[in-house]
C-alpha cells in the first residue's frame, strides 16, 4: 500500500530553503516526491529541488547541516516554468543494514526576483 502525505513547503518560494527533517513512514521503501508549481515569475527564474535522507542509523533527526546522506541525494531538473517535478529517492542503507529514517526536501533558487507558487508538494512511499 502506498502512503502519501503533503509536504510543508512554503509558497511562494523566493529564495533557497528546505523542509525537514521529516520522518519517513517506511525507511526501507523508495520515496517519491512530487512538487507542482502553478506559477513562476521573475527574470530567468530557476528552482532545483533535491531530496535526501538522513545518514543510516541515526536515532534522532539530523540538524540543518550535519547528519544528511548528501552523497546519495537526488535532484530533479530545474523548474523554470509552471509544471511538475518528480524525484525518486531510494532508501539509504549502510553495510550493517541500518537505514536513514528521516528525509528533507531542499531547493536552490536563482534568477532576478524569482517566485514559484507551489500549488502542491507530496511524498509517497
Amino acid at each position: 500500500m502506498t502512503v502519501s502525505e503533503l509536504i510543508p513547503v512554503p509558497s511562494p518560494i523566493t529564495a533557497t530553503g528546505e523542509t525537514g527533517p521529516l520522518a519517513v513512514n517506511s525507511d526501507t521503501a523508495t520515496l517519491t516526491v512530487t512538487v507542482t508549481a502553478s506559477a513562476v515569475t521573475g527574470t530567468t527564474p530557476s528552482a532545483t529541488f533535491t531530496a535526501e535522507r538522513s545518514l543510516p542509523g541515526a536515532d534522532f533527526p539530523p540538524d540543518g547541516s550535519t547528519g544528511w546522506d548528501d552523497g546519495n541525494a537526488v535532484s530533479a531538473t530545474a523548474l523554470t516554468a509552471a509544471g511538475t517535478k518528480t524525484i525518486t529517492l531510494p532508501p539509504s542503507v549502510n553495510a550493517s543494514g541500518e537505514v536513514g529514517a528521516w528525509w528533507r526536501l531542499k531547493w536552490t533558487v536563482t534568477g532576478t526576483t524569482p517566485s514559484f507558487t507551489i500549488s502542491v508538494a507530496t511524498a509517497a512511499e
